[in-house]
């Protein structure tokens, strides 16, 4: 069985039965410092176990807002 990483437009398949969150971004060669990976609608710390049949989501850290 596969993992299906949702990146932007983009479905990748990886292929293991169990991989950390954090090799997920290894993986695609993504900073861990630049993305967070999301299931189910919740935020996953990078030593967190995928598992195989899991769907996550790679979302992008944005910082910004405006000065006063």
């Amino acid at each position: 069985m596969s993992i299906t990483v949702r990146f932007r437009k983009d479905t990748h398949r990886i292929e293991a039965e169990t991989i950390k969150a954090g090799e997920i971004l290894e993986h695609l060669g993504l900073s861990k410092q630049s993305y967070l990976i999301v299931r189910d609608l919740k935020l996953i710390p990078e030593d967190e176990t995928v598992k195989a049949g899991d769907e996550v989501r790679i979302i992008a850290v944005i910082s910004g807002g405006s000065r006063r």
